[in-house]
């Protein structure tokens, strides 16, 4: 016997920790097309975030402008900016609830 063997359903651009995470959100709900594309933003914005915490690990949290000051390193920003914005649209797509009677996103068994 062998085991069917899917295809992913996430963009390719996605890293594969977010294909992997669209693709379990897939099987687990039911996802109207918006909420698709939700979904989607919602992991491209895990994986900006994601690529921003590797330059702040590597360059550090700041950085000395041309006149000596200390300043934020934009990537501090772009990091929380997209982590932010990644909850709020899983907030949105409501995949935590227990309530029944919500009519957003009803989960599939």
């Amino acid at each position: 016997m062998s085991k069917k063997v899917t295809k992913s359903q996430a963009p390719d651009h996605l890293s594969d920790e977010m294909c992997s995470f669209f693709d379990h959100v897939m099987v687990e709900f039911h996802l109207e097309e918006q909420h698709q594309k939700i979904l989607q933003a919602a992991c491209e914005l895990w994986d900006r975030a994601s690529e921003a915490r590797l330059q702040v690990e590597e360059f550090g949290l700041t950085y000395t402008d041309r006149f000596g000051q200390d300043k934020e390193r934009p990537e501090v920003k772009i990091q929380r900016d997209s982590s932010l914005a990644f909850a709020r649209l899983l907030r949105e797509l409501n995949l935590e609830s227990d309530n029944e009677s919500d009519p957003r996103i009803p989960r599939i068994g």
